[in-house]
């Protein structure tokens, strides 16, 4: 019966006591509860998920970068059909093709690596593997009659090696984004994670750091 017992804080506890109830609210979180069930939502909520670094986007296009782009991230996240398993599986993939916006193709082919040039001839598109679970990539598509045509003969051989170097930069450019999300999640069940969790949901414990479920 709860009158029978004394229900502490957190940080009232001591330390062995302490080190118990983070375990316990940790396989409370593993099992879903106290916002278990929220943390890989929480961890690609975020409008500049897809963004490259902004030390590398400020070296690129200058530390104003984003006001001049209309106060827009290069690369939105509209949240649409993510799909990932963690760094923290064997299998760890992210699937994000609809959720990538490119607000700027000038920025975007610039990023990539690719000579103003050519940019004319190239549209591009993001790939979701329906039947596997491999990471999202970019596919290009060359108008080569025309690149030839206006470019001269030997433009394709020209612009393919700028093309392998775009699709590996965004290929581990996807990657990146997988481990921030996949570290995000970790935080989570850290024991600095879980102190904030405690925090957060009013977490009291008895005296040997079991957690007060008693729900009164």
């Amino acid at each position: 019966m709860r009158h029978l017992l004394e229900y502490l804080e957190f940080d009232k506890l001591s330390d062995e006591a302490a080190k118990t109830a983070i375990e316990n609210v940790r396989n409370e979180k593993y099992a879903g509860h106290y916002g278990g069930y929220d943390i890989a939502e929480d961890a690609i909520d975020d409008d500049s998920l897809f963004e490259p670094p902004h030390e590398e986007m400020s070296e690129l296009f200058g530390d104003d970068y984003y006001e001049e782009n209309n106060n827009s991230h290069m690369i939105e996240n509209t949240r649409e059909n993510i799909s990932f398993e963690g760094t923290q599986s064997q299998n760890y993939y992210l699937q994000c093709g609809s959720a990538l916006n490119v607000t700027n193709d000038n920025l975007f082919f610039r990023w990539l690596g690719i000579p103003t040039r050519f940019w004319t001839y190239i549209s591009y598109s993001f790939n979701d593997s329906r039947w596997s679970s491999k990471n999202t990539n970019i596919e290009f598509d060359i108008d080569e009659q025309w690149l030839e045509e206006n470019l001269g003969e030997g433009s394709l051989a020209k612009l393919e090696p700028h093309l392998e170097k775009a699709e590996k930069k965004f290929d581990q450019h996807i990657s990146n984004i997988l481990s921030i999300i996949s570290s995000r999640i970790d935080d989570q069940f850290e024991d600095e994670g879980i102190v904030d969790t405690i925090e957060n949901y009013e977490i009291v414990f008895t005296e040997d750091g079991e957690i007060d479920d008693s729900g009164e």
